[in-house]
């Protein structure tokens, strides 16, 4: 199961449910916004992440040119998911925007879906 993600429009917290009973996620007294991942748009080239497997070695790489990585800009955390769960970097303006994620024998990676802090959710499936 691929995760999703709820944004909060009031505070601009996010989350994610472990487990999705479809039930409504509420924060500031309103109902979150499930936030949609683009595949592709004028700003692509820069934020859908590019995904490289060398064994159970997974390299993720946000955009075909290098994010940008400032205080004011930057890819926030990446997640890669797998056949079997996934797994989630955080990161700051010093970091590049690159994360690397070790799996199982027996894992198979399926999606990997990045944060920018301006453009939001970004994702792109192997």
């Amino acid at each position: 199961m691929e995760p999703k993600f709820y944004y909060c429009e009031t505070c601009k917290n996010i989350i994610t449910k472990i487990e999705d009973k479809n039930m409504p996620v509420v924060c500031c007294g309103h109902n979150m916004k499930l936030m949609e991942p683009c595949t592709s748009d004028g700003a692509s080239e820069k934020h859908v992440p590019v995904i490289e497997q060398n064994g159970s070695k997974i390299t993720v790489k946000v955009g075909e040119a290098e994010h940008p990585m400032t205080k004011e800009h930057l890819i926030s955390w990446i997640v890669l998911s797998t056949d079997k769960g996934w797994q989630i970097k955080y990161l700051s303006h010093e970091d590049k925007p690159h994360a690397v994620f070790y799996i199982a024998e027996n894992e198979t990676p399926v999606s990997a879906v990045a944060y920018c802090n301006v453009h939001e959710l970004w994702k792109a499936k192997l």
